[in-house]
């Protein structure tokens, strides 16, 4: 699948990109709650980013690249209402606008960000900025990466706590494989795939389906097993030590 992208969304305090392995759990949650007659109804939509400081979603339509704002009523709220569709300079002056006035509020409350990095066959470790990794996703011709083409990627997917805007902790670690095609270009539909198994082995027993003898959550199982064999990857103990000191920037790595 490729796609023309004209502009990449920057996220900046207090918005930060979602995590991509919530990804199906966020469009799941999000098609529920959008009716016949709402905005994006039926459309193929992906959650991008987030307000940290507000309940407040941002969302794209992949069908023609316009955008939305999911906003909750209040914190604790699972019902949301959405603001009309945005061009993404129409995104980027919002954006820009909240980071600009959090800034006069001098706002150093604890938050959180996301880093991604790519590792060669050799175990080198790639950090790749977070609007390039976006473009890399969508599968747009104009980002590309020959390195990785013909290939299947270890990539890791690290989930920091900021302080005054610098990494002090990683929260959380995810690895999974990327495939790229022979132009370089990163099959988008493979990881949403993916993805879904990934949603189906998480679901909680409480959920699954019971039958008779020991035939119970027989697909849960089976989507753990794919998930374990061809999605996630384990890193030895010296490349994650390496990848969460990278994440954290106390390990210089290369950038791709």
């Amino acid at each position: 699948m490729t796609k023309n992208i004209t502009m990449t969304i920057e996220f900046k305090w207090p918005w930060t990109m979602l995590p991509l392995s919530a990804a199906n759990e966020w469009i799941s949650h999000i098609q529920e709650g959008i009716k016949p007659g709402d905005l994006f109804y039926g459309k193929k939509i992906f959650p991008s980013g987030r307000r940290e400081d507000k309940k407040i979603i941002l969302i794209e339509n992949d069908d023609d690249d316009s955008y939305a704002f999911l906003i909750y009523k209040n914190n604790t709220s699972n019902k949301f209402s959405l603001k009309v569709a945005l061009t993404p300079q129409d995104v980027m002056e919002v954006i820009n606008h909240d980071h600009a006035q959090a800034m006069k509020k001098n706002e150093v409350a604890s938050s959180v960000a996301v880093r991604h990095f790519f590792v060669s066959d050799n175990s080198d470790i790639f950090r790749v900025a977070n609007t390039k990794f976006e473009r890399l996703l969508r599968g747009s011709i104009e980002k590309k990466t020959e390195r990785f083409a013909g290939k299947r990627v270890r990539a890791a997917e690290i989930i920091v706590k900021l302080e005054n805007r610098k990494p002090i902790l990683v929260l959380r670690a995810n690895y999974c494989y990327l495939h790229f095609n022979e132009k370089g270009i990163l099959d988008y539909d493979r990881f949403m795939k993916d993805g879904g198994i990934v949603a189906d082995a998480g679901l909680a027993d409480i959920f699954a389906e019971k039958v008779q003898g020991n035939l119970i959550n027989a697909q849960q199982k089976f989507a753990k097993r794919q998930r374990d064999n061809t999605i996630w990857w384990k890193p030895s103990m010296q490349l994650e030590r390496n990848i969460l000191d990278a994440s954290i920037d106390e390990f210089k790595c290369k950038r791709l």
